[in-house]
């Protein structure tokens, strides 16, 4: 019987890290319009435990901007709230902005993927002049005028009656912190239990990708996955030793509302299957 596998149909989890530079290129491609990504200010858009892409808060002069990207809501959010605060790691602040855009509805599943994707505001006028000048804007090449404020406008009118005793920073970059975290443990078990379900599998190519992710978890999240050795059956074992600790993250999860119960046991039952 072939072993379940997590899809990445939440935004909260990644089952396989391997994913995260595939879709981050595809985004950046999607965002810019150019299949060039050695760009040094850019952040990716996906991280190794969530693939809701996120922009980078770090624009150099010049970058190239698709409507995709300019109709994206976190590019609007006001700059308090958009800019990498002091001490917030990538992750941190990776979640910290998809709690946020899914808190005021900017989130939903591709219908072709079903992977996370932000919902896109409303632009009435998509003209490329417009499109041109508001890419100027962003970027420090053109003076910021009315109609870019209008935009960070709609998001904080957005913000303001989401949360009406507003964003207390500190408590979302602590939030932010909180669910990096428990995203990485619930992403590692979900990634070893994918590597053993591809071990599972007949031919060289599927035996291949679990050793490739295997092989990322222990370069990349040693004190979390440490096996003595990359055996399927070692995998197996130290995922089953672990799945509880998931449930923590998968609970606060529910309880916040970010993500549905049903969902959350489904990846219980996951990590609980022999």
């Amino acid at each position: 019987m072939v072993m379940q596998v997590a899809g990445m149909v939440s935004p909260y989890w990644m089952a396989n890290p391997l994913e995260a530079t595939r879709l981050s290129d595809l985004w950046h491609t999607m965002w810019t319009g150019s299949d060039e990504h050695d760009d040094p200010g850019f952040m990716p858009p996906v991280t190794t435990i969530s693939p809701m892409p996120i922009p980078s808060p770090l624009l150099p002069a010049g970058r190239q901007m698709t409507i995709m990207y300019l109709t994206n809501p976190a590019v609007w959010l006001p700059d308090r709230i958009n800019a990498l605060q002091v001490g917030e790691s990538i992750d941190s602040y990776h979640m910290r902005l998809t709690l946020t855009l899914d808190m005021l509805g900017h989130i939903t599943n591709d219908a072709d993927t079903g992977l996370p994707v932000p919902t896109p505001i409303t632009m009435d006028d998509q003209s490329d002049e417009h499109l041109s000048e508001l890419a100027g804007m962003l970027t420090g090449q053109q003076p910021w005028d009315n109609r870019a404020q209008q935009l960070v406008d709609q998001m904080q009118e957005k913000l303001d009656e989401a949360l009406p005793d507003g964003y207390r920073m500190n408590d979302w970059v602590d939030m932010g912190r909180m669910l990096a975290h428990g995203a990485r443990v619930t992403s590692t078990l979900l990634a070893a239990q994918t590597a053993y379900a591809y071990s599972m599998e007949p031919g060289t190519e599927p035996r291949q990708t679990a050793l490739d992710i295997i092989t990322w978890l222990k370069t990349n999240r040693p004190t979390l996955f440490s096996l003595p050795s990359p055996q399927p059956q070692a995998v197996h074992d130290w995922w089953h030793e672990h799945a509880a600790d998931a449930n923590p993250y998968l609970d606060l999860l529910v309880d916040m509302g970010a993500e549905t119960k049903q969902a959350c046991d489904s990846v219980k039952t996951l990590l609980a299957q022999e």
